[in-house]
């Protein structure tokens, strides 16, 4: 009997003392797609023998080729919080089929050529100056103040990412907790954007700790695949402008 109740208590202290300290919070981030009603998505949805287990839009003329897609992100319990801290908020679209920098040498200048037609975007690198490109990452860039400015800003590649001025939402504009978002409001129209497989990337980290080039950096991240038109730059579709969704 004594030897019973002496590995009952122990087993009771020992719960005790686990339910004294709370586990480690749990940062998360999740990311989904559906397809709006009405468009080239939807419409293509029910057809077999097109992609399914990924989301796809068929980049055709008759409709809009749209994708939702809806954050769901807990990045801490509050600023300056001293055990949960909030974290910044990171989101991009990310292209690994296009080509990048304009490789002319020298390089054009943005000022006074015209844009080369691979190259049809100005990015600024991340030594602040600016070529020619076809970007590879898209950064999704907000506020949350004066009426929620969003902005989708073209990077060359990740080593272009700004940790400070490439933030979805800052850790001291978020009023923590989970957080349900519809990105950019409703859906996200491709229409004129290039065929291929894409990326929506969340991650969630220190924007004093955060190198994009190693995951083991974040604390949260998550990313959803979809599809446009075909797995790649489709330069031979029936498209009007090869290679890019119908407008």
């Amino acid at each position: 009997m004594t030897k019973y109740f002496s590995i009952l208590l122990a087993g009771c202290l020992a719960l005790a003392s686990f339910g004294g300290h709370s586990a480690a919070y749990s940062y998360s981030m999740k990311i989904s797609t559906s397809k709006p009603k009405g468009s080239a998505a939807d419409a293509v949805a029910k057809n077999k023998n097109l992609p399914s287990a990924t989301p796809f839009s068929p980049c055709t003329v008759d409709k809009v080729d749209a994708l939702s897609f809806q954050l769901i992100y807990d990045a801490g319990k509050a600023d300056l919080d001293a055990t949960s801290p909030t974290q910044d908020v990171y989101v991009f679209f990310y292209n690994p089929s296009a080509l990048g920098a304009d490789p002319s040498d020298p390089p054009l200048d943005t000022a006074t050529a015209p844009a080369p037609v691979d190259y049809p975007y100005v990015c600024e690198k991340a030594d602040g100056s600016e070529v020619f490109c076809d970007p590879k990452i898209w950064a999704v860039v907000r506020t949350t103040y004066n009426f929620n400015r969003i902005a989708l800003e073209p990077l060359v590649d990740v080593d272009d990412i700004d940790a400070v001025d490439h933030i979805y939402l800052t850790a001291w504009e978020n009023l923590g907790g989970a957080i349900t978002d519809i990105l950019l409001r409703s859906y996200v129209a491709f229409d004129g954007i290039q065929t291929g497989i894409w990326g929506l990337v969340g991650i969630i980290a220190d924007n004093a700790l955060v190198d994009f080039k190693d995951a083991t950096t974040w604390t949260a991240w998550d990313v959803e695949t979809f599809a446009l038109g075909a797995p790649w730059r489709d330069a031979v579709s029936t498209s009007l402008t090869p290679g890019f969704c119908e407008q």
